[in-house]
């Protein structure tokens, strides 16, 4: 299951390698707590099955449900970014 609710508008759009295999695509958000800010993935592709269009379209509506109903609800969004592949947060490689 997504880690949105049913609002979220993911589609099944995808973005094609050219072996043919879909590609991983990966939405990371910048959260902030006071001077405390941490990079942490919200969803990929593999969980939610987004394209890199339905990231970057769609992304902030789908970060506003993950910080509801996740442990970050009282931190703000400093920013966020739509990945190509897999992606490590800053200070967890």
């Amino acid at each position: 299951m997504p880690p949105f609710g049913t609002k979220a508008a993911w589609y099944t759009s995808r973005i094609i390698a050219s072996d043919g295999d879909s590609m991983l695509v990966t939405l990371v958000a910048l959260v902030c707590n006071g001077q405390i800010c941490l990079e942490k993935v919200v969803t990929n592709s593999e969980q939610s099955n987004i394209s890199m269009m339905d990231c970057s379209v769609h992304a902030q509506l789908g970060i506003a449900e993950w910080l509801q109903s996740g442990p970050y609800r009282t931190w703000r969004l400093e920013s966020y970014k739509c990945v190509l592949g897999k992606y490590t947060p800053k200070g967890q490689a």
